[in-house]
């Protein structure tokens, strides 16, 4: 990492700062909760708990988030300006925004069951409650034309979205699945978690069509991100059975770029400390890591290295968003805020880095 960028932190909005703006959104929540509505309040309205997942709208005007805390919130990026939507539960793991921006799933857990809520948007009301399950679940995503919903947990379930029944293609699929993602012609769903293996499945037939493992027995994949050409799966892996003490933190996270195609590793890299997130930007030239040293990474796809490293604060990046314009970088962070960041901009003009 000779000569690597150290871009300066420029959030355009790091949403919460103030202690006592908690005690106002308590208030804030039993006013909006009493009237069942969406209310617009301060800037510095924020989760309480770790932030699980983090998601633009189609747009780009918006972002949505899930929490440990029950609440799912939204901010409008041009004012930044925080909404609390209405109904809280227990925890809510994922959300996932349909291709039209019009409807926000989110999957939901009250401390017995899980199930997955559909919210109309901007207005945040639920007009679907369905999928209810034992167990945890992780992850939701709308197939690119949004008629399927994909629900990731102990295994692998397809919704369609008109009807709410479950896709029978996708029965006893099993195989944790804290992560997926839908190749963007929408025929392939992409899912990792809870092991070092990442499955590749059919979506029409249900079937998996292949498998990718890490050479390492004892790394979990905990991040996965599709390239916007389909052509590459990106995922973040940690040794979580390494000796900590003696080695005095977390060893560094492994990225691996996979070829969709065949399998094998096109590119690999180690993080500078353990990762959790992994996003590619719209352009697919830049790979963002989220560490939990409070540092996203800037991998350049094309040069073969991390470019550019920035910091965020001082909370474990969780999870990452780009705009579809890929001005702008979310991240959701273990101290319950959602921290909009400026990408530094990368100069491409250097020759390309031998692997």
């Amino acid at each position: 990492m000779d000569n690597l960028y150290q871009a300066p932190a420029i959030p355009l909005r790091s949403v919460g700062s103030l202690k006592s703006i908690r005690l106002m959104v308590v208030t804030v929540l039993l006013f909006v909760f009493s009237i069942g509505m969406a209310l617009m309040v301060s800037l510095d309205v924020h989760h309480t708990e770790m932030v699980h997942d983090i998601v633009f709208a189609p747009d780009g005007q918006t972002v949505a988030s899930a929490s440990d805390d029950g609440l799912v919130l939204s901010w409008n990026v041009a004012t930044g300006l925080g909404r609390i939507l209405p109904g809280k539960t227990a925890m809510d793991f994922s959300v996932a925004f349909a291709p039209d921006g019009k409807t926000l799933a989110v999957e939901c857990w009250d401390g017995k069951h899980g199930f997955i809520e559909l919210r109309g948007y901007p207005d945040g009301r639920v007009f679907s409650t369905f999928g209810e399950h034992e167990g945890q679940w992780f992850a939701l995503r709308f197939s690119p034309d949004g008629t399927i919903l994909a629900q990731g947990g102990d295994e692998v379930r397809l919704w369609d979205v008109a009807t709410k029944k479950r896709l029978d293609g996708f029965r006893n699929q099993r195989g944790g699945a804290s992560r997926i993602a839908f190749s963007p012609d929408g025929k392939t769903l992409v899912t990792a978690g809870t092991t070092r293996s990442i499955n590749v499945w059919d979506v029409k037939s249900g079937m998996k069509v292949k498998s990718f493992s890490d050479d390492q027995e004892n790394r979990v994949v905990c991040s996965i991100s599709i390239s916007p050409n389909g052509k590459w799966i990106a995922s973040a892996s940690n040794d979580f059975l390494a000796d900590r003490v003696a080695l005095k933190g977390p060893p560094p996270g492994i990225i691996k770029i996979w070829n969709m195609a065949n399998g094998l590793v096109d590119m690999e890299f180690q993080g500078t400390y353990e990762v959790q997130a992994v996003a590619f930007s719209p352009d697919g030239l830049t790979l963002a890591v989220g560490q939990t040293d409070c540092n996203v990474l800037y991998w350049d796809m094309s040069a073969h290295r991390i470019r550019a490293k920035q910091r965020i604060g001082r909370a474990s990046v969780k999870s990452l968003a780009y705009s579809p314009d890929g001005l702008i970088l979310a991240a959701g962070c273990s101290d319950g805020r959602v921290r909009m960041l400026h990408p530094p901009k990368i100069e491409r003009n250097e020759p390309v880095a031998s692997r």
